[in-house]
């Protein structure tokens, strides 16, 4: 009998240690998550960096383009969401990271009207993105990778990663980690043109 009420004792001590453990990690991984913003430093002169192709008159950009799905199912490229500056965000609903940050894009989605965004879950279950974002709410356009197609054009090891892609369709950089509400604003100001980041 002690056996039993000692084995049940380390149990359930090994899952409150593991639960802790995995508290701290989701904590510090969104206080501490790297925030660099990289920029590109291949950007070409504007003008340069748009083409027209003559067969569907369709605008090709130096941004590399992938194929989405939206809630019900229909297609969207990168390339038809081009036309305003555009922040293209990596999420899965099981990343604590990707959750902290997601309050930040829905506030900046509302003040920035003249600034698209692409949301993209990554889930292997596409229900398992649409039923998180249903229950928080979020009014931000939700896209699911499902051929997994667009995280790897843009090499997606982990995630959350974002990418900021200016009016003309150009990559001007990246952030690896989430980000504050400071970080985030300072991404769309820097997609928009509005400031010039000094790189230490």
């Amino acid at each position: 009998m002690k056996n039993k009420i000692g084995l049940v004792i380390i149990i359930v001590v090994a899952v409150a240690v593991f639960l802790g453990i995995y508290h701290l990690y989701t904590s510090l991984s969104s206080e501490f998550a790297p925030t660099n913003i990289a920029l590109n430093d291949n950007k070409q002169e504007s003008g340069n960096n748009l083409s027209e192709n003559t067969e569907d008159t369709k605008k090709e950009y130096s941004a590399d383009n992938f194929v989405v799905v939206d809630a019900n199912g229909n297609k969207v490229e990168l390339w038809d969401c081009i036309g305003k500056p555009l922040i293209v965000n990596f999420w899965a609903s099981w990343c604590g990271p990707c959750k902290s940050e997601m309050p930040h894009f829905e506030k900046a989605y509302a003040e920035n009207p003249d600034v698209a965004f692409m949301m993209i879950n990554i889930d292997e279950i596409k229900t398992n993105g649409e039923k998180y974002v249903e229950s928080q709410g979020f009014t931000f356009p939700v896209y699911y990778d499902t051929t997994g197609e667009a995280a790897e054009k843009y090499g997606i090891m982990y995630i959350p990663m974002t990418f900021l892609i200016d009016k003309n369709g150009e990559l001007v950089g990246h952030v690896d980690g989430s980000m504050s509400k400071e970080d985030l604003d300072k991404c769309i100001s820097l997609v928009k043109g509005e400031e010039e980041l000094i790189i230490q």
